[in-house]
């Protein structure tokens, strides 16, 4: 079994052979049944199933119950508990029902609990942020030929930047000191 092209078929019998170190791994309990071994950073445990092929312990569990995993599919945790490898909190769904799912039971940012209104100080503004076009000697320029009347078409062309941002940098809107 090649480990770089494994097949969905070939995962499904893999897991079987390893079916009882998969469950020695789990504390069942009447909730949530918890991955007690390895976890990768988000709290997904991990499991080990053929010739180094690691797998997401909730899709195993999956495996293990309903077969295989249809084409860029995801398995989805009713109960929110990334650890949890019980079978009737997991469902089958695509990114777009992952996304949905997140954003009503509000684990997605948004509004005033997004990043950067929670933590400005993170946010890679002006000369930070690695796109900038322009730095700060250039919004100075900027501001005065502003001020001396010229034309914001005329600006943008001179900085290559389009005339509603030479508009944002004059009524400082964008790059505010």
């Amino acid at each position: 079994m090649n480990p770089l092209k494994i097949t969905e078929t070939q995962i499904v019998r893999a897991i079987r052979e390893r079916l009882s170190i998969f469950w020695n791994k789990v504390n069942k309990t009447d909730g949530c049944w918890t991955w007690k071994a390895s976890k990768n950073g988000l709290g997904y445990g991990k499991f080990c199933i053929g010739h180094q092929k690691l797998e997401l312990a909730h899709r195993v569990s999956w495996r293990i119950y309903n077969g295989e995993i249809p084409f860029q599919k995801l398995i989805l945790h009713k109960c929110d508990n990334p650890s949890c490898v019980n079978p009737n909190h997991l469902f089958l769904g695509s990114h777009k029902d992952n996304s949905l799912d997140a954003s009503y039971k509000r684990r997605m940012a948004f509004g005033l609990r997004n990043g950067m209104y929670t933590h400005p100080e993170t946010r890679t503004t002006g000369e930070r942020n690695a796109q900038a076009k322009l730095k700060w000697d250039g919004i100075k320029k900027i501001r005065k030929m502003v001020l001396s009347g010229k034309t914001y078409g005329f600006i943008s062309e001179v900085f290559g930047v389009t005339t509603s941002c030479i508009g944002k940098i004059a009524r400082k809107e964008r790059w505010v000191e």
